[in-house]
């Protein structure tokens, strides 16, 4: 992804074929891996690399998630006095921000440009695939419709120079395809496991916290917050790193 950008400062999207997944892939990653390798020396340059390549998707949502990862540790350090997070990795990740905007200008070429906060014309498209899944929904709310058939419920005729496979929420998604059983099964799982382990985030002030727990607690969350506004419900890396995460939270339960 950096290296895509450096030879062509346009949106990346790495190995996946959208570009908000890549980065919130990595997102993912990073915070799987944050508590094994904070403490090493070079953790501060792995950051500076992630946050670069993670800015070069230019996902406002995958940016805003790093935004609440970052201030979840910084909460967990104040709560518990914990070195949780250091001043170079805060710094890593905005000199990544500052590096990935200059470079355009370094180099000569045109930066990108997604409107800033005033331009919400992804979220616009959204709202109407969104719109389009309710309808189905009201068709068929029992059973649903089968997978894979939103480009012909609708997204085919608001969209016809377009290929339009997914919801964009992949709450509403497994509602329309699935039906409605499909659905409550995966709001209370979904539910479940954050309800359960929220004890992670009651921590009293200045007592020892699991720092590896919390972050794999707040990655739950940011998933969750992640799939009502894109998709990653049915891609298998997503399911594997997800099921990683979730048993990693569970065993920790255990114990």
């Amino acid at each position: 992804m950096i290296w895509g950008y450096i030879q062509d400062p346009v949106r990346q999207s790495g190995l996946l074929l959208d570009y908000s997944q890549s980065s919130f892939f990595l997102l993912l990653i990073y915070g799987y891996l944050y508590h094994t390798l904070k403490s090493r020396q070079y953790f501060p340059l792995l950051t500076f690399i992630v946050a670069l390549a993670i800015f070069t998707s230019f996902s406002r949502t995958t940016n805003f998630l790093l935004a609440v990862f970052i201030l979840s540790l910084i909460v967990f350090r104040v709560y518990t006095r914990e070195h949780s997070i250091k001043g170079g990795t805060i710094i890593a990740i905005v000199f990544a921000f500052v590096f990935l905007h200059l470079l355009p200008v370094i180099l000569g070429s045109d930066a990108v440009d997604r409107g800033g906060l005033q331009d919400f014309n992804t979220l616009n498209s959204r709202t109407q695939y969104w719109s389009l899944a309710w309808q189905a929904i009201m068709e068929k709310p029992l059973l649903g419709h089968g997978l894979g058939n939103f480009e012909y419920l609708g997204a085919k005729d608001s969209f016809p120079n377009q290929k339009i496979f997914f919801v964009h929420n992949d709450y509403l998604q497994i509602w329309m395809e699935l039906g409605v059983i499909w659905f409550f099964l995966f709001i209370y799982s979904v539910g479940y496991l954050l309800i359960k382990h929220r004890q992670v985030i009651a921590i009293p002030l200045g007592v020892k916290g699991d720092l590896k727990r919390y972050i794999d607690w707040v990655m739950l969350c940011c998933c969750a917050a992640y799939m009502a506004i894109n998709f990653i419900i049915g891609s298998l890396i997503f399911l594997l790193l997800i099921a990683l995460i979730i048993a990693r939270l569970t065993t920790y339960g255990e114990n």
